[in-house]
């Protein structure tokens, strides 16, 4: 029987874990595991739980990032699945860690514009070309 307590325990403190990550305040999501680690004193169950919510966390509070020193949100439009993420001015995409808030890797696209706007806007079009200076405009 005390096996099956210690797993009820688990299941419970990982649900408070996941209820308390999803109304930790937007940028402060890093400081809320911290926080959460120290209080439950299992920090393998805490990063666990915060590595699930941090993704919809984030997305869902459009959080700002740094992207070549211009500011990008982390929102359900832009994300590519796999923590990446893309900017559509610069096209860049990054894969960002949720757990300690930094852009792990950025990398230059010129086709994945086409392939976000098809997946997001399947009946959009997208301009990949912009004005030049030119007279007649």
């Amino acid at each position: 029987m005390a096996p099956l307590k210690c797993l009820l325990h688990k299941l419970e403190k990982a649900s408070l874990i996941c209820d308390l990550l999803c109304q930790s305040p937007p940028g402060d999501f890093g400081q809320v595991v911290q926080d959460l680690s120290a209080l439950v004193r299992d920090d393998k169950l805490v990063r666990q739980e915060a590595a699930c919510m941090g993704t919809c966390h984030n997305k869902n509070n459009f959080t700002p990032i740094q992207i070549n020193g211009r500011t990008v949100l982390l929102t359900h439009y832009n994300d590519l699945g796999g923590n990446s993420f893309f900017d559509s001015q610069d096209k860049f995409s990054v894969e960002f860690d949720h757990l300690c808030g930094v852009t792990i890797k950025s990398q230059l696209h010129s086709v994945i514009l086409d392939a976000c706007v098809s997946c997001h806007f399947p009946a959009g079009n997208c301009f990949k070309h912009q004005f030049e200076n030119n007279s007649s405009l």
